[in-house]
């Protein structure tokens, strides 16, 4: 059984570009590990980490995008996994969250897709919503909750 999870790119402004420091996908490495001690296969795409100098504007906003692109991504996930996380941390990036989970489910109509992280916790109910792609929403503590 694989479950893909996913860290999708990171969103900053155009005029902080400096601010494009590497930082290790610790939230995506402690919900494989609960995955992993339950004897769950994990896929793990973290788009900062393999394409960190990669940037690119959004759209007509003055933001960057840095890191893989939503369908690069969604080419990356297994056809076979059981379900699909994307973790996001915060509010002004589920623009970006957003495209990914549309991407993957573009690619994989009939494998679930769950969005967790700090800006999901905070209000789930927007994030359905917005997001008819979404399959559902992880509350709280993901490596408390991403197992069962």
């Amino acid at each position: 059984m694989i479950v893909t999870l996913i860290r999708p790119p990171r969103l900053f402004s155009r005029t902080a570009l400096t601010a494009n420091v590497p930082v290790p996908p610790l939230g995506l490495a402690y919900l494989a590990g609960a995955l992993q001690a339950d004897g769950f296969e994990t896929v793990a795409i973290d788009a900062c980490g393999e394409a960190p100098d990669e940037c690119r504007p959004l759209d007509a906003l003055p933001f960057v995008v840095n890191g893989l692109d939503a369908e690069e991504i969604a080419a990356r996930v297994p056809p076979e996994s059981l379900f699909v996380g994307v973790s996001c941390m915060f509010s002004c990036e589920w623009i970006v969250q957003r495209q990914v989970i549309e991407a993957v489910r573009r690619r994989l109509p009939n494998v679930p897709i769950i969005a967790g992280g700090e800006h999901v916790s905070a209000d789930p109910v927007a994030v359905l919503q917005s997001c008819p792609a979404l399959t559902a929403c992880g509350l709280g503590e993901g490596d408390e909750t991403i197992v069962a």
